[in-house]
């Protein structure tokens, strides 16, 4: 699955996890940055793909800090 960049150019996180829901089969999710990512607003949705697997790659070390979600 590739992703379809918004109108910045990126994909972001929210957009990637939306597509790996709506698509079939193994998806994964590749980050090319590092660091920590605070997702804020709206609530970043459940990855619902149980059968075929998501894959989160971080090629360099990252952090999803969930801890300013709103619920």
């Amino acid at each position: 699955m590739i992703g379809q960049p918004g109108a910045d150019g990126a994909i972001s996180l929210l957009e990637a996890i939306t597509a790996a829901n709506n698509t079939e089969g193994h998806d994964t999710i590749q980050f090319s940055v590092s660091g920590t990512i605070y997702p804020t607003s709206p609530p970043l949705p459940a990855l619902s793909d149980a059968t075929a697997g998501v894959t989160i790659d971080g090629a360099h070390s990252i952090i999803l800090d969930g801890s300013l979600q709103e619920s």
